[in-house]
């Protein structure tokens, strides 16, 4: 019982870790709330470890965090398939541009 119960304290402080790496500080410039000691950064990982106490998942967390700083709020962007859109957009407006070119090269 008490190794199960170390074992989960390691555990959950790993997931804390790596939760206050991920989420932005929204004072500090491009520091997660892990790095920064401003007053807000510490507010937010207090909450992180809160929501971890009380047995919130991991996508709560990110959910509660989203809802109330927006999309910006972690380190890393958020995948979906509108950021895909976003990525292929530049290729193919490159592919065409090319095409263009080749046809009136083609064509003189």
């Amino acid at each position: 019982m008490v190794l199960v119960m170390l074992l989960n304290m390691g555990y959950a402080k790993d997931r804390y870790q790596s939760l206050v790496d991920e989420y932005r500080c929204m004072v500090c410039q491009g520091q997660s709330i892990a790095d920064s000691s401003t007053p807000v950064a510490v507010s937010m990982r207090n909450q992180v470890k809160k929501m971890i106490d009380s047995g919130k998942t991991d996508e709560e967390i990110d959910q509660y965090f989203i809802e109330r700083f927006g999309e910006g709020v972690k380190l890393s962007p958020i995948k979906s398939q509108k950021h895909g859109a976003l990525w292929l957009f530049p290729g193919l407006l490159f592919l065409w541009l090319v095409r263009t070119v080749l046809i009136k090269f083609r064509n003189l």
